[in-house]
């Protein structure tokens, strides 16, 4: 099967992360997999096995970039079209409509909260998604409520969760991690890792850290650093509330490619979000055997299951919980270990990438979904 994905462009992000698993993944399944990016500018990941092309636009609708992803699409014999965020579904599904492609498929990525889900998106961008063959996002509610979108009402939507890999090659062991982080090898460490915008509540993370200085471990008195891994606006906001509170165990390091890799550096993974999609950060601390601690919001329920350790939005009772976990190692491995489990029995990137593929041979004309083992 020919398959493009088209998305904006493939930097630091989960769909981005997503769309290099997926298409990686696919490729390994045997098909002819390759990567359209349709941007102003173009971020790459370097775990990309897949071939990839850039189209520049300009600053809104661009026909002649329209005129390229056709082209493209009719030069690649492309027989499944895959967009990905708003860039992907305008510029592929217009290409794809030129292009006569025979199945085109749209996932909704979307981290706005439910109520805005689309909401910000034109009506025309709506009337474009619900031509596609099909529309996918992550759980049943946000499902559920874009099917109560006026112009998506007829459309097909599909769930199928995020997906991630296993394993990750490029993981690095406790003390190289650390020596990244700079993180002293005998402190406690809560990662968070997000870009810094309001939707990560980092305020409360920093309200945490400065009732969670230090705690108990081994018989001793171990202090305990925060360590929040990534880039964007609130970047001032949030180095003047850390003073304001003193709140001196926390740092914010910064964007860092690929996360995922320092992650055995870390004690737990703490997400304060006031909303979330489908965390792919969850997800692959998960897959790290990384305890998670996380508020109930958005798909994170989903995510971690009934059995996973929940939070509200009280940062002493956050404290609370994240000191009874890093003072008891055995409790912290248990969760990490269910975590794990979890992600290989239903999140993994070979399971997704089957139901994708079942999901196209459904969409093509003349072909049928294969009949797959669970797994």
């Amino acid at each position: 099967m020919k398959i493009t994905h088209i998305i904006q462009h493939l930097g630091l992000g989960g769909a981005e992360s997503f769309v290099v698993e997926l298409a990686n993944q696919q490729q390994d399944d045997g098909h002819d997999v390759d990567v359209l990016m349709v941007g102003k500018t173009c971020h790459l990941r370097d775990e990309l096995r897949v071939p990839y092309t850039v189209v520049e636009r300009r600053g809104g609708p661009d026909l002649k970039a329209i005129q390229q992803v056709r082209h493209h699409l009719r030069v690649q014999q492309t027989e499944v079209v895959h967009a990905h965020t708003a860039p992907g579904l305008l510029y592929g599904g217009l290409g794809a409509t030129w292009a006569r492609t025979p199945a085109t498929i749209f996932t909704e990525h979307s981290s706005s909260s439910p109520d805005n889900q689309y909401g910000r998106k034109t009506r025309l961008l709506n009337v474009l998604a619900s031509k596609f063959d099909a529309i996918v996002t992550f759980d049943d509610e946000l499902a559920r409520r874009l099917k109560g979108k006026p112009e998506l009402r007829r459309a097909r939507i599909e769930v199928i969760p995020n997906g991630v890999s296993i394993s990750d090659p490029r993981t690095l062991n406790r003390d190289e991690s650390r020596a990244i982080l700079n993180v002293p090898k005998d402190s406690l460490l809560v990662l968070a890792v997000g870009g810094l915008r309001p939707q990560k509540n980092y305020e409360l993370m920093i309200d945490v850290a400065r009732l969670t200085q230090a705690v108990h471990f081994d018989g001793v008195l171990r202090d305990v650093q925060f360590v929040i891994i990534g880039e964007g606006g609130d970047r001032s906001l949030l180095e003047s509330h850390i003073s304001s509170v003193g709140a001196s165990n926390v740092r914010l390091f910064g964007g860092y490619e690929n996360a995922r890799c320092l992650f055995q550096g870390a004690d737990l993974l703490l997400n304060t979000s006031t909303w979330e999609g489908m965390p792919i950060t969850m997800l692959e601390a998960m897959a790290e055997c990384l305890a998670v601690v996380a508020t109930r919001t958005g798909s994170v329920e989903t995510v971690l299951g009934a059995k996973g350790i929940f939070v509200s939005f009280d940062p002493a009772a956050i404290a609370s919980t994240l000191t009874s976990l890093l003072e008891d190692p055995n409790a912290r491995a248990a969760v990490a270990r269910a975590g794990k489990e979890r992600v290989a029995e239903k999140f993994s990137i070979q399971r997704v990438a089957r139901e994708y593929e079942e999901l196209y041979r459904s969409t093509l004309p003349g072909t049928s979904a294969p009949d797959h083992a669970q797994g």
